[in-house]
């Protein structure tokens, strides 16, 4: 089916698999030709019935996903079966490389997320690899110093850590880029919640000046917000760069 007509080896399975399917249960032939059910769930289908040992009717399956998405049929499939989900698996792929499969939670994605936006800007586009190992060597290093096997004062490798200011903060100069306060950057992510105050977005956070500093504006917190930096570009690529910022949002 490859070579005579040109599919690719995951499209030439997919085929294979409903029509396995249609063996086993011909009436799905209308669900397939009306397009309730397409070719993609119709291998999922299959590829699910292989793993639960055809404990399930194909008729019963077929009609729970049907008119379903890629995603939503495969969410289905699982709620009627859980011990269907595949398990984790570790495989060498190269000499210095593994390849781990594994099934996570909704809520562990979505941290995963979360982190990803929050190192954006040191970490731009990060690949879950990267961020596991992120994540493995912050943990290892704060595991250490517990253990004593690091000295507890031994600066963290992770990353330069902001300045620091003791007791009452001195007056910032306008008008021109300072370092903020870590007490003040912390102010100002959490009075927005981490959350770009524009768009709600979590992804490539900046703390901005409302009135831009090269027209006198003020490092102060009434003078701060956090935006992504999607919005934070939008003045310098905007014909007249101090429009209303809002315009553009």
């Amino acid at each position: 089916m490859i070579h005579e007509l040109g599919l690719s080896s995951g499209s030439a399975q997919r085929r294979k698999d409903a029509m396995r399917l249609t063996r086993d249960e011909p009436s799905i032939k209308e669900d397939l030709l009306d397009g309730s059910l397409t070719l993609t769930n119709a291998a999922k289908i299959q590829a699910f019935r292989r793993r639960t040992g055809k404990k399930h009717g194909v008729r019963e399956l077929v009609d729970q996903v049907a008119n379903l998405t890629q995603d939503d049929c495969t969410r289905k499939l699982f709620e009627i079966a859980p011990e269907a989900l595949p398990q984790e698996r570790l495989r060498i792929v190269a000499p210095e490389a593994r390849e781990l499969r594994l099934v996570i939670s909704e809520g562990l994605h979505q941290k995963l997320e979360r982190i990803n936006g929050l190192l954006a800007h040191a970490k731009p586009n990060a690949s879950y690899a990267e961020l596991l190992e992120h994540l493995a060597d912050r943990e290892i290093e704060r595991l250490e110093k517990i253990r004593g096997l690091r000295d507890p004062k031994e600066k963290s490798t992770m990353g330069v850590k902001p300045n620091r200011t003791n007791g009452a903060r001195a007056k910032l100069p306008s008008g021109i880029r300072v370092a903020l306060p870590l007490a003040l950057q912390r102010e100002v992510w959490r009075d927005a919640g981490g959350r770009c105050q524009l768009c709600n977005s979590t992804y490539q956070l900046e703390i901005d000046h409302i009135v831009a500093l090269c027209r006198g504006g003020s490092n102060e917190r009434e003078n701060l917000r956090l935006v992504c930096r999607n919005h934070n570009q939008r003045p310098i690529l905007a014909p007249d760069p101090w429009e209303d910022f809002e315009a553009f949002a």
